[in-house]
């Protein structure tokens, strides 16, 4: 959202296996790290406190978090994903 009001993580994963970047803000650096694993989407997300995240990967919206240091692992394929309103696995 304009202002950076709210942080929106979408992995664009079609392409590539991983990715790594950080972006400055006015509210301090965002940082992400994805990879496929495992069969799983692992994203690691390191955003100044205060700014919400919205993660969107996989087609879906998994949730919303605040700033902070985030470790998330989201199934591929299999019953995690079938499964309405599923949360991914945070560490």
């Amino acid at each position: 959202k304009p202002g950076f009001k709210e942080i929106l993580i979408k992995p664009e994963t079609a392409a590539c296996g991983w990715a790594k970047g950080q972006a400055p803000t006015p509210h301090g650096i965002v940082a992400i790290d994805w990879k496929i694993e495992n069969k799983k989407l692992r994203i690691d997300i390191k955003a100044p406190s205060g700014i919400p995240l919205r993660i969107e990967a996989l087609g879906k919206t998994w949730r919303k978090v605040g700033g902070g240091v985030h470790n998330v692992s989201l199934p591929l394929s299999g019953r995690g994903l079938s499964r309405k309103g599923a949360e991914p696995n945070e560490h």
